[in-house]
């Protein structure tokens, strides 16, 4: 006979090895007995996986073992595999020297005359980061390297432009930055927020605007409410990210349409639309294992199959240390979510004891091109100490760094 504390001490103990296994066991086996739980639970681990699904398609499952490409590690490759930074001074800013100013995430890409731009979200006046939805601006930085130094250049999209992401078109004639907000003519000179309601009726922090210029540095000219016509009615979207594909047809994964941990995909046969609802809420199965998500950034590998990073919540903590979320699919619309966290509220540094902790860390980005369309760069906002918040890069590759904590 076992017991539930036992049962639960195995499942804890086993969870480790075979998360992915071990949700799907759950949903399975809901309301169960402790001896059929635990039993069931340790058949499925002895067997290890038995499809690339088991390996979060990051990696191949050969002979019951996953062999994780580089960019992810760990027994089901759901670990995003990053480098630990040379010292404990390369916790810094992308954009040098760091100011006063908050900033909160951003892209990098890389032009074709070699240079590599960033865009990221910057408070206006110094202000605390929540201003945001009424005083953020995009700013544009430029470097030599994915992982800069970036030096600002100046404010590409004045307020209200927050969260952006940059994209270009496949016949390389228009960039693309794809925001929340709208533009706004005032040019507020402290830190009161404004009240903003964008055309369409939404309220800044639910509409998307993307921006469209032939070259990186502008001008770039707005196009508002681009989803507006499958959210009218609902909340709105947000934090939206493109898919662009050969034929100039888009998939986007934005957060929405009807609350905050929502992410849901619509497609559209061009950038400017008009888009059409695919799928809602893609990840709703998994609130019942205590987790949400929020802010997700979205791509499809060489082989076809789609992963994606999120910020990784749980109901009752929004800033719980298991902060990186890891999903992935064969389809638009049919996900598979991994319990193994990405990443965690810290970082790793070589020949140190213990990492360097974050108070918080954010708004996940990658920069692609490795094999495979694999990710390279990591990028996330992080806080750390009294220093304002900023948008930090961490490379990934071979190198072995601290297990991710298991929830």
């Amino acid at each position: 006979k076992i017991s539930n504390s036992q049962a639960s001490v195995w499942n804890t103990s086993i969870s480790h090895d075979c998360p992915t296994l071990i949700w799907h066991l759950k949903a399975m086996h809901k309301g169960a007995t402790a001896v059929a739980w635990a039993v069931a639970v340790l058949t499925s681990a002895a067997a290890g996986c038995s499809t690339n699904l088991d390996c979060s398609l990051a990696g191949t499952c050969v002979k019951g073992v996953c062999q994780c490409e580089d960019w992810t590690h760990g027994p089901t490759c759901a670990e995003l595999n990053l480098e630990p930074l040379a010292s404990a001074s390369d916790l810094a800013p992308l954009v040098q020297p760091q100011t006063q100013a908050t900033h909160w995430g951003g892209t990098v890409v890389k032009a074709d005359d070699g240079k590599f731009h960033l865009f990221s979200a910057e408070m206006m006046n110094n202000c605390s980061l929540g201003v945001w939805g009424s005083l953020s601006t995009v700013i544009h930085s430029v470097g030599d390297s994915e992982v800069g130094p970036f030096t600002r250049v100046g404010v590409a999209i004045p307020h209200e432009a927050h969260n952006p992401v940059v994209s270009r078109t496949a016949d390389k004639s228009l960039w693309l930055i794809w925001t929340c907000g709208c533009p706004q003519k005032s040019t507020p000179a402290g830190c009161q927020k404004e009240t903003i309601t964008c055309p369409g009726g939404a309220g800044p922090t639910w509409t998307t605007t993307v921006y469209s210029s032939p070259t990186l540095d502008g001008p770039w000219t707005p196009h508002v409410d681009m989803l507006g016509d499958i959210t009218r009615g609902r909340l709105g979207s947000q934090n939206v990210v493109p898919l662009m594909r050969a034929d100039g047809s888009v998939a986007v994964m934005f957060k929405g349409p009807d609350n905050n941990t929502e992410a849901s995909i619509a497609v559209a046969p061009h950038w400017s639309g008009p888009y059409t609802m695919a799928a809602v809420n893609i990840f709703a199965r998994f609130f019942d294992e205590n987790i949400t998500n929020e802010d997700c950034w979205f791509w499809q590998s060489a082989d076809g199959n789609y992963h994606a990073l999120s910020h990784r919540m749980t109901p009752a903590d929004r800033e719980s240390p298991v902060c990186g979320g890891h999903a992935f699919a064969t389809s638009l619309t049919d996900w598979s979510y991994a319990l193994t966290p990405a990443y965690n509220r810290t970082v790793d540094v070589k020949g140190a004891a213990t990492p360097l902790p974050l108070m918080r860390r954010e708004r996940p980005q990658l920069y692609l091109g490795g094999p495979n369309n694999s990710p390279q760069v990591l990028y996330t906002a992080v806080q750390v100490d009294g220093r304002p918040p900023f948008t930090f890069a961490q490379r990934l590759g071979q190198a072995s760094h601290s297990a991710v904590a298991e929830e």
